[in-house]
Parts: structure tokens; sequence; C-alpha cells
């Protein structure tokens, strides 16, 4: 496995070549995706996607931490994270 990394601007990219879209449209379509994304979870919603996978929010509760850089601790507030769930054909896709 290498350090690649897919951009949103390489996804863009794809949509052009393999469907002959120009760029405005296929950016425009790219947008629209995690746009729709970021809405649902801000309104805490969970984003399940077929074959891929599912995007839920998780609330984490205030707690202290030890800062390992400083060495002191300090409280992080409660706030929500992102999890992703995969889903069973994405796994067995990237398991073989």
């Amino acid at each position: 496995m290498d350090n690649e990394v897919l951009t949103k601007n390489d996804l863009i990219k794809l949509l052009r070549n393999r469907y002959g879209l120009t760029y405005a449209v296929s950016k425009k379509f790219v947008d629209s995706i995690f746009l729709n994304i970021l809405d649902s979870l801000s309104k805490g919603e969970t984003v399940k996607i077929s074959s891929f996978g599912t995007f839920q929010l998780k609330f984490r509760a205030s707690q202290e931490i030890l800062d390992v850089i400083t060495r002191e601790e300090r409280t992080v507030g409660a706030h929500y994270k992102v999890k992703f769930i995969p889903s069973k054909k994405l796994k067995e896709k990237i398991n073989g």
C-alpha cells in the first residue's frame, strides 16, 4: 500500500474523464455531494451510502487530557466527532 491521496480535484477529473462532463459540471456535482453530507451531519442525521458506508455523529463528553508536548493537563470541551463505519462490501473490497 502506498501513500497516495485521492483529492477532491482528482474526483472532479475522474468524472470529467469517465463521463465527458465539463470541469464546471463535475465540480458542481462533487461539491453538491459533500455539501449534502455536511448538511445532513450538521442536522444530526446519519448518512448511509449503500455499498460504501455510514457517516454518523458521536458525542464526546468533556475530558481532562495530558498534553504530550507541554506535559500539562488541559480540558477538551464536549464536542461531536464524525464516525465512519465501512459497509461489508467496502471491507471485502479492501481486504480482498
